[in-house]
């Protein structure tokens, strides 16, 4: 095209026909499939290459809509432009409110493709799901969002279901989708409790049914007593089920008896501890106001009877002792909790023990600023040197340094380690000690070698 040419020449002698976006109204009134042919059909058979060419090479690349998109996406693209949402907005024009209502009625009309819905869903999008009036549409829908796994979409899809299906039909298809029946489940706990408690009954989930009334008995109740009721007709009631298990029995049990236990010692806590406190938080207070070094464990706040009543585990006792002990600063009383009597009544030594790992222990006490003598008595209990001396390094206790490096026998890097110390400190003098007694007992062992 000359440059110089009037612009609106071009158009004037172009060969194809621009596309308009203000076609009559009418057009809408046809049936949906005459509509569909005609899109198809006339409107992309002769598509020719837009203006960014003035050339003219449409001609020569017969390029055209079907060589850039296959059958089934142009199909997808026209049906998703039938699904646009039907919320008509405020001081809408006349003639488009016109228009939006005849495309949402061409929509009950015509079923869309379930594909179209189950993208429009999935991108939260509004979909007239009533189209779909037979069994076998609403089951293929449910398949078509579960392959795309957003819960969302499976919930809307589920309560449409729900509301238009008999019981016998719902049930049929929750038992035969595992995944939907999840997700259905998991919304109804957080909305309707009872019919959660009804589809697990259903499904012979009689368990997770189980733990969803003890949590309903549990929660949402302030007042004590009313909780107490409640969760003693659920312990009774469950005790009468033939599939009861007994470790839940025990817990939903012990769950009452630590309510009844807060219940009746709530003012020796000072407002720390309420009726919906769990069994740890009721620990963690006790260790606060237990003595230590006491050895009587039958009082009832003792944290050991209140260990042995609930089946606290050893590594849950230890861990929310040292946290409780090392917040409040009582590092001695650590030795009551880890280290334990021998039957060596002669030497009378004592044991260290310790449920959980001990690099996790120390790390814990250096976030809590412990001080460098709590770390080194917890590092001096690591028997492997390697493991030792990277936690000393990373909690920078000088002392595990040094012991890691003497366990490991590498002289040359304790004596560099040495000149970093400061001369005349503590630290300095055992690292020159350690040095000392290293040599001496090699030159020891070379002597006894050559005898």
């Amino acid at each position: 095209m000359d440059i110089n040419q009037d612009p609106e020449s071009y158009w004037n002698r172009s060969a194809s026909k621009a596309f308009s976006f203000d076609d009559d109204d009418e057009d809408v009134e046809e049936d949906n499939a005459s509509l569909h042919s005609s899109r198809t059909e006339h409107i992309f058979t002769d598509d020719n290459i837009s203006e960014a060419s003035f050339d003219n090479t449409a001609n020569i690349l017969n390029l055209t809509i079907r060589s850039v998109l296959c059958e089934a996406d142009l199909e997808l693209i026209l049906n998703e432009q039938s699904l646009d949402s039907d919320i008509i907005p405020k001081g809408i024009a006349p003639d488009e409110e016109l228009k939006l209502l005849r495309r949402k009625l061409q929509n009950m009309v015509h079923v869309p493709s379930l594909k179209v819905t189950a993208t429009k869903l999935l991108h939260g999008k509004l979909c007239p799901l009533e189209v779909y009036k037979s069994l076998n549409d609403k089951e293929e829908l449910l398949d078509e969002v579960l392959r795309n796994g957003d819960g969302n979409a499976v919930v809307g899809v589920i309560l449409f279901l729900q509301r238009t299906l008999n019981k016998k039909q719902f049930y049929r298809i929750l038992r035969n989708r595992p995944k939907a029946s999840d997700h259905y489940i998991n919304y109804l706990i957080q909305t309707k409790n009872k019919e959660a408690i009804e589809i697990l009954t259903m499904l012979g989930r009689h368990q997770e049914s189980a733990i969803v009334q003890f949590k309903a008995a549990i929660n949402g109740h302030s007042d004590i007593l009313i909780k107490e009721q409640k969760l003693k007709q659920f312990i009774v009631a469950y005790s009468s089920d033939p599939g009861i298990i007994p470790v839940f029995h025990q817990i939903f049990t012990n769950s009452l008896n630590l309510i009844q236990f807060i219940d009746k010692t709530k003012t020796s806590f000072d407002d720390e501890i309420n009726v919906d406190s769990s069994v740890l938080e009721v620990l963690y207070s006790c260790s606060s106001r237990h003595k230590w070094k006491d050895l009587d464990t039958t009082s009832p706040l003792s944290p050991f009877k209140i260990a042995a009543d609930y089946q606290i585990s050893p590594a849950q006792f230890e861990w929310t002792a040292l946290n409780e002990r090392a917040k409040s600063q009582s590092y001695l009383d650590l030795g009551g909790i880890f280290e334990k009597s021998s039957w060596n009544l002669i030497t009378k030594q004592k044991q260290f023990h310790i449920s959980f790992s001990l690099e996790t222990a120390i790390q814990r006490l250096a976030d809590l600023n412990a001080p460098l003598p709590v770390l080194y008595f917890f590092l001096s209990k690591l028997s492997n040197p390697n493991q030792k001396l990277v936690l000393s390094k990373k909690v920078k206790c000088t002392k595990g340094i040094i012991d890691a490096l003497v366990a490991l026998k590498d002289v040359q890097v304790l004596e560099n380690f040495k000149e970093t110390l400061i001369n005349g400190s503590e630290e300095r003098f055992y690292c020159e000690q350690a040095l000392t007694n290293v040599n001496k007992k090699w030159s020891t062992e070379g002597l006894k070698i050559i005898r």
